[in-house]
């Protein structure tokens, strides 16, 4: 079970140090190997699964600042969406829910479809050399 908080508060707080662990958590650099992520908040917090923490998100008194610290989360994936390689954010949002049915409400973050259409000539290609003239 994870640590016991007395308030909401308390459960904000507990997110915060979280995110004051990294120097300027609110800016994206690619060479920044220590970076917030889902689970590590989660351990942090004394989650032991996902699911633990999912219970906290949906109902009772912590779910508001569980709700926040999702979307804290999701946020700093975002920011990684803009830089080079953003595969790995966009593996990990998807993981938090994006890229769902569009129906439902969700963003969807899939990449956008290049589509070619080819043109005829009106000029066939030979089938054999015997149909070339090169005079």
């Amino acid at each position: 079970m994870p640590i016991k908080f007395n308030s909401s508060s308390a459960f904000q707080q507990r997110v915060d140090a979280y995110f004051d662990q990294f120097n300027n958590h609110d800016k994206v650099t690619v060479n920044k190997t220590e970076v917030p992520t889902f689970c590590g908040l989660l351990l942090y917090l004394g989650f032991n699964s996902r699911e633990e923490f999912i219970v906290y998100e949906q109902s009772g008194r912590f779910n508001q600042a569980a709700k926040r610290a999702r979307l804290q989360i999701e946020a700093e994936y975002e920011k990684r969406l803009h830089l080079s390689s953003s595969t790995g954010a966009v593996f990990a949002l998807r993981t938090l829910g994006w890229g769902g049915d569009q129906a439902s409400g969700s963003i969807n973050i899939s990449q956008p479809v290049l589509q070619i259409e080819i043109q005829g000539t009106g000029f066939l290609p030979a089938g054999s050399e015997t149909q070339v003239d090169l005079t």
